[in-house]
């Protein structure tokens, strides 16, 4: 795809999300980005939305549907982390990881779908923490979120078939992001060890496997979860 095609980026304010946008519009998409805040000093158009809210996620897809009668690719990389204990956690917390990371992705794609052009293709994201029992930081309520939303992809995959719209899930690993320099050296250094390349990946390599699900090279792949994550020990 690209050459004019229109991507949405649920998330695309920072981190991934913004990498996803930079990349796409090098590549030649028309680029819409649904954050709470815009990337600063960014070109293409910035709805705000807050995540936490549905009134606030109708108001922004009822903005997006007005800038653009249809969506080609929609990737929605939004979404918070927790790595407090399961023991510990509040209810109020438990209700609101689950509210940003997969209720408000299931509301974006519910009110989307019909914008959404047959051919075109949902990009999800996961994490690997969710096949890792929540991984390093041992995020259960968190990888129980992302599992939600693998689950998601092959059901909507699925339902969407018959437009012939794609709909996968990336699962990115230890990622150069703000959500993860939150974490302590000495956790970022665990993190880094328990990967095959010794490395964190970088925003753009996880955007270039994204945009890699939304292209014709990717027309045979729906349902699935992508790992990329510099291999994981």
């Amino acid at each position: 795809m690209s050459g004019g095609q229109t991507l949405l980026v649920v998330g695309g304010g920072s981190g991934i999300g913004a990498a996803i946008c930079q990349q796409a519009q090098q590549d030649g998409w028309r680029v819409l980005s649904m954050d709470l805040v815009a990337y600063p000093n960014s070109s293409w158009e910035h709805v705000h939305v807050d995540l936490r809210d549905p009134l606030s996620v109708t108001q922004a897809i009822q903005h997006v549907r007005g800038s653009s009668a249809v969506i080609d690719a929609l990737h929605i990389t939004a979404g918070v982390s927790d790595s407090t204990p399961t023991s510990q956690i509040s209810s109020e917390r438990v209700n609101e990881i689950f509210r940003i990371n997969v209720v408000s992705a299931i509301e974006v794609v519910a009110q989307l779908h019909d914008a959404i052009s047959d051919g075109g293709s949902i990009v999800l994201f996961s994490s690997i923490a969710a096949s890792r029992g929540g991984g390093l930081f041992s995020a259960s309520v968190y990888a129980s979120s992302k599992s939600a939303i693998e689950g998601l992809t092959r059901g909507i995959a699925r339902e969407f078939a018959n437009r012939g719209i794609r709909v996968n899930c990336i699962a990115p690993g230890p990622t150069n992001t703000p959500m993860l320099m939150k974490a302590s050296d000495e956790i970022i250094e665990q993190v880094i060890d328990a990967t095959f390349l010794g490395r964190l990946c970088e925003p753009a390599e996880i955007a270039q496997a994204a945009l890699f699900l939304s292209s014709n090279r990717a027309s045979a792949i729906t349902g699935t979860t992508l790992h990329v994550d510099g291999g994981i020990k």
